[in-house]
């Protein structure tokens, strides 16, 4: 989680750990949401496929982490955010 939450820190200093709706509240804005899309892939070097960029995937943290751990099989060796974020 700590990592994933630096990596938008850096798109939005406004959203932490537990911050819901993201997307549906508008606290990321379009140019923002683009933004956190590309240092997301290219952190943990995967692809979002366009019709994945949605609520169900990407309104908090948590739905984020479980995407990029269901959807694209990362392997988060050093995050031991899922145990948190599953709770």
């Amino acid at each position: 989680m700590e990592e994933l939450l630096k990596i938008i820190k850096n798109v939005n200093d406004q959203v932490e750990a537990d911050t819901e709706n993201i997307m549906t509240d508008g606290i990321l804005d379009s140019v923002e949401l683009v933004e956190l899309i590309s240092l997301i892939e290219e952190h943990y070097k995967i692809e979002i496929d366009l019709d994945d960029i949605d609520p169900d995937n990407f309104d908090s943290c948590k739905k984020i982490i479980n995407y990029i751990i269901f959807e694209n099989c990362v392997d988060f060796v050093n995050v031991r955010c899922y145990n948190l974020c599953t709770r």
